[in-house]
């Protein structure tokens, strides 16, 4: 939402509040996050249409696991192949654990005389790297207690263009960095508006295909705008050698946001366009 008052050159400052969960697995890992945003819009030009907007986030984590449905290397007999259930099992520190988390980001964005929106942004998270570990003092093993959440960097991008009165082409880019794991996602959404006027309808349906890099999955997605309303829908497809392991099944996820004004509406009518 944008607060506060806009400035001469109609500057203004965004805040915003998201929540995830997800939970994956046989043992029920469980990820929970609350994140609270602020960021402010520096607009480049008396009209409104280029800025550069600065942002900073922290969030809230709950992790936790349900050691009783996980199957040890120790419960397996090495003749039978068949693991027995109260055989031993490995014993966690903590089966919950908390932490707080820091990010950054910054994010250009301009629009053409021919309506079309693009988009450049940057972004570091976990700034801090908070201990995940559910070993608090380490294993006999190794010092797993000191384990931390690795920064990462996020490049990503795209543009919004309109080939008619209603629909719009919105190619995307995003590439993600931690520790020694990376990921490219590339991909291409198609926009209706539903209104009588593309560049003015808050009332538009999306759908798109993305594709991760190297053969790891295609992410089919649709999401319906109502106002300042949205509600997504999207599905996983592995496609990589992981396939025996997932059973063939992918991820759905949904999402539902709200985007709008606190107080007054800032008076440029640009904003970023993006997925």
């Amino acid at each position: 939402m944008a607060i506060g008052k806009v400035t001469k050159y109609n500057s203004f400052a965004g805040l915003g509040i998201s929540f995830f969960s997800d939970q994956a697995g046989d043992i029920n890992f469980n990820s929970n996050r609350v994140d609270l945003s602020f960021a402010y819009h520096f607009m480049l030009n008396r009209r409104g249409t280029m800025q550069i907007s600065a942002g900073l986030q922290g969030s809230f984590n709950h992790r936790s696991i349900d050691p009783s449905k996980a199957t040890f290397d120790s419960q397996y007999d090495n003749v039978t192949g068949i693991a027995d259930p109260n055989g031993t099992r490995e014993n966690f520190g903590r089966t919950k654990v908390m932490f707080g988390d820091a990010g950054l980001g910054l994010l250009f964005s301009a629009m053409t005389k021919s309506q079309t929106n693009y988009y450049f942004g940057f972004g570091l998270s976990h700034i801090n790297q908070p201990k995940i570990s559910f070993y608090p003092n380490g294993s006999d093993a190794s010092n797993t207690g000191s384990e931390r959440l690795p920064m990462k960097v996020t490049l990503h991008g795209g543009a919004a263009i309109p080939v008619g009165k209603r629909l719009s082409i919105m190619p995307n880019f995003l590439v993600l960095v931690q520790g020694s794991a990376y990921e490219f996602n590339l991909g291409c959404n198609f926009k209706t508006a539903l209104g009588s006027n593309i560049a003015t309808s808050r009332t538009a349906l999306h759908v798109g295909v993305q594709y991760r890099g190297l053969l790891d999955a295609m992410i089919i997605s649709t999401r319906i705008d109502v106002k300042g309303f949205s509600c997504g829908l999207s599905y996983d497809i592995n496609l990589s050698k992981l396939m025996p392991a997932s059973k063939s099944v992918g991820a759905p996820e949904i999402s539902i946001m709200y985007q709008g004004c606190a107080r007054k509406k800032p008076k440029p009518g640009h904003c970023p366009v993006m997925f």
